[in-house]
């Protein structure tokens, strides 16, 4: 399988999440953009974008920033 990091990935927030995609904007001095929700909370990123902002955020022992640790992908066929 392959997958541009230009591509679309889907993931919930949690608390901790809200706050690192929050911090990441302030540290740039910022507003943070209103993020791109579904009905039923989803947020949508490109994945570049989701490791830039919420990198710094995951590491082991860390507050998970998504909920049930998990990001979903729509894969397209070429």
């Amino acid at each position: 399988m392959e997958f541009n990091i230009n591509g679309d990935v889907w993931i919930r927030l949690t608390g901790a999440g809200t706050r690192a995609y929050n911090l990441h904007y302030e540290k740039l001095g910022m507003e943070p953009p209103p993020l791109q929700r579904d009905s039923s909370d989803w947020c949508k990123f490109q994945l570049w974008d989701l490791m830039h902002i919420f990198g710094p955020a995951v590491y082991n022992g860390c507050q998970i920033p998504f909920v049930e640790n998990v990001i979903r992908f729509k894969l397209s066929t070429v």
